[in-house]
């Protein structure tokens, strides 16, 4: 019974993105299998080997919208300063940036 859940567990987390989740049921199922209960540089390996057949991380970005929009001011007061655009230009964009 203990060995079917570990193995469903096991099996369960590597289908998800929680590669701690993974690593811990992993080693729960290889400690199970050695008679001191202390899992081996063996198991960690096929844990790691497992873990790379897991879907890869979801990553999500936040941009702080403050440096975004301090980054595009400077951008658009050298274009300004270096003549490429006009006072006008330069006026128009920046509204453009700051109401975004």
């Amino acid at each position: 019974m203990l060995k079917k859940r570990l193995t469903r567990e096991y099996q369960e987390a590597l289908k998800g993105s929680d590669r701690q989740k993974a690593l811990a049921a992993g080693r729960e199922y290889y400690r199970f299998f050695r008679s001191d209960g202390k899992i081996t540089i063996y198991d960690e390996q096929a844990i790691d080997n497992d873990m790379k057949m897991m879907p890869p991380e979801k990553v999500s970005v936040v941009v702080d919208q403050s440096n975004n929009v301090i980054d595009q001011l400077e951008r658009l007061a050298k274009l300004k300063e270096n003549g490429t655009l006009s006072e006008s230009e330069f006026l128009e964009q920046k509204i453009k940036i700051l109401n975004n």
